[in-house]
């Protein structure tokens, strides 16, 4: 199963990208929402979302009010990550959207578990993102 990761610190990247290689999925980088656009609109079958709330480019928050509104079956797919959790601003988005989150620094079996939970809870099957074919 493939987790999109959306993160801007190359540091936290890959350490999110190991814990979730050693949980068994696979893993596909973003360093911002706009990279995260662009591997939704590759071939590869989308299982779930791991996304960082503070982001240049294009932040969390930005990156899910467009999947809502573009691909509104993988915003159910989205599991956030974040250090500001405690802000009003930015708790308020997070409950709002239904979506887990998690606080940084992240436990291993935390993210791992939040993820599996994820695809479990959107079905064993994967989205395929691929527009355009028709």
């Amino acid at each position: 199963m493939t987790v999109l990761v959306v993160e801007d610190d190359p540091a936290v990247l890959r350490s999110h990208t190991k814990l979730l290689e050693q949980g068994g999925f696979d893993v596909l980088p973003a360093l911002n929402g706009m990279e995260a656009f662009d591997q939704l609109r590759g071939s590869v079958v989308i299982h779930a979302i791991l996304c960082d709330v503070d982001m240049p480019t294009l932040n969390g928050t930005g990156f899910f009010e467009q999947l809502e509104e573009i691909l509104p079956e993988m915003a159910g797919r989205v599991v956030f990550v974040t250090g500001h959790a405690d802000e009003p601003e930015i708790r308020k988005f997070l409950e709002q959207t239904g979506q887990p989150f998690l606080g940084k620094p992240t436990h291993s079996n935390q993210l791992v578990d939040a993820v599996r939970q994820i695809v479990e809870r959107s079905g064993s099957g994967g989205f395929a993102t691929t527009r355009g074919t028709e």
